[in-house]
């Protein structure tokens, strides 16, 4: 039988093969992956804008209606693939935790915290649809495109938060920090810096300069310090891997991308970042209030986000409550977060689920398949997990947590499609 050679296709390049029909199923796979994780952040925009409570609902309903048909081929992959195993048994774990709590002491606060529970699965079921929908390497590459067009999208309304700030028109979050500068999100609010740092490192590994210079002064105008910890995580990762593959000119391009920052770093653009760095936070009272908790029931946690109803009254509930109430109400730190809300049994199935993951995305990054932006993606991933230490993303409504969990079933699949071959 004659092998047949399929050559590599990156985002935006055309696929035109012998069959129509094998053609028509790559748009299917990856077109349609990538319509819905850019239906559900633009939904996301126009609720945050709009407030019209239909369109968060929606945001649900449209979930529910593409996750249902893929159902049956995910459940039949269980088995097979260990990173979706271990994000079923994790979300059976706060279910049970959560379950557990609403038993021992049945009140509305606890049911509220079931339904948030439902509705993060719901946001979190973005992992599905990409994993099942996604069947080849192209199919991947088209689906990474429309990644980097709706994140290009944030990115701009993050800079048009800022700009119409500046001329006394209101949109989106803005922060004031100090007398002069000012933090801008956009739309999505304060966890958007995480999802910019994602196709700021797409178009780092692409070596699209002017592209990674408006993202990565996007990050700046937030003034996220977690987001910047993670652009430098990505930063050293794709460097050590361009070393390793042997990429030419290396020393132009780190040139380029440290003359980049360096422009931005001393323009307003970076006043409220640089205020930031030694403004005191109270996210290790936080943290140290989650371990407290834990240490209560170890086994099987206080259930979906119990951190605010079992923690101990601290000082600054009185001397600074305006502070303290979101302050506290969830640990800064997802994986005490984790042990938190369904024990160290959820903890630890989380940490296996982001190794596996990391695993995973070593794997392809030694894969001559991936396509320059597949790989800042997955960089991307890695610093979400490793250097994203000040935010929780397994929650509903997060833009930061809907992109890792597509990023994720993106870096699940082509896994597998990488040890095929």
């Amino acid at each position: 039988m004659n092998s047949i050679s399929v050559p590599k296709v990156y985002p935006g390049t055309p696929r035109i093969v012998g069959s129509g029909q094998w053609h028509r199923r790559v748009f299917r796979g990856g077109d349609v992956a990538g319509a819905v994780t850019v239906l559900i952040p633009a939904m996301l925009l126009a609720f945050a804008v709009t407030e019209v409570r239909v369109v968060e609902v929606a945001m649900y309903f449209v979930g529910l209606a593409v996750i249902v048909p893929c159902l049956p081929s995910f459940v039949t992959s269980v088995h097979r693939n260990t990173a979706n195993l271990l994000l079923v048994l994790l979300f059976i774990a706060l279910t049970f935790s959560t379950a557990s709590a609403f038993y021992l002491e049945p009140s509305i606060e606890v049911w509220l915290r079931a339904k948030g529970l439902a509705a993060t699965a719901v946001w979190a079921s973005i992992y599905i649809v990409v994993f099942v929908a996604i069947r080849t390497p192209q199919e991947a590459n088209r689906f990474i495109g429309w990644v980097a067009r709706i994140c290009l999208v944030i990115s701009a309304s993050v800079w048009a938060g800022a700009l119409l700030h500046l001329v006394g028109v209101s949109f989106g979050e803005i922060i004031g920090q100090g007398e002069s500068s000012f933090r801008a999100f956009g739309p999505l609010g304060d966890q958007v810096a995480f999802v910019v740092v994602l196709p700021a490192l797409m178009s780092l590994v692409a070596r699209r300069h002017l592209l990674f210079g408006f993202h990565s002064s996007a990050i700046l105008l937030t003034g996220t310090r977690g987001a910047l910890v993670c652009l430098v995580i990505g930063m050293v990762g794709h460097f050590l891997l361009s070393a390793k593959r042997g990429h030419r000119r290396p020393l132009w391009h780190l040139a380029s991308i440290v003359t980049i920052i360096g422009l931005f770093w001393f323009t307003p653009v970076s006043a409220a970042l640089k205020e930031r760095f030694l403004s005191p936070t109270m996210r290790m009272e936080a943290i140290q209030a989650g371990i407290d908790v834990v240490r209560k029931s170890p086994v099987i946690g206080f259930g979906f986000n119990g951190l605010d109803a079992n923690r101990h009254a601290v000082a600054e509930d009185w001397t600074m409550p305006l502070q303290a109430a979101p302050g506290l109400s969830r640990a800064s730190n997802q994986y005490v977060q984790m042990a938190v809300d369904g024990g160290l049994v959820a903890l630890l199935l989380l940490v296996l689920f982001v190794s596996f993951q990391i695993r995973n995305a070593l794997r392809i990054m030694r894969w001559s398949g991936a396509s320059p932006q597949l790989l800042g993606a997955l960089l991307w991933l890695i610093s979400i997990f490793v250097g994203n230490q000040a935010s929780l993303w397994v929650l509903s409504d997060t833009s930061t947590g809907f992109f890792t969990f597509a990023i994720a079933g993106l870096a699940a699949k082509t896994s597998d499609l990488a040890r095929r071959e």
